[in-house]
């Protein structure tokens, strides 16, 4: 993955940016980490 910009997220913006990816195509591992700990 490639980094488009760089900006400050909330952890909220955070979680609808990687669901709205999940939703488009399957994530990385990291990824996939970090959506579960911030549906927790």
């Amino acid at each position: 993955m490639e980094t488009e910009n760089e900006k400050f997220v909330t952890w909220g913006e955070a979680k609808k940016i990687l669901e709205a990816k999940a939703k488009e195509k399957e994530l990385g591992y990291e990824q996939k980490n970090a959506l579960e700990y911030l549906r927790k």
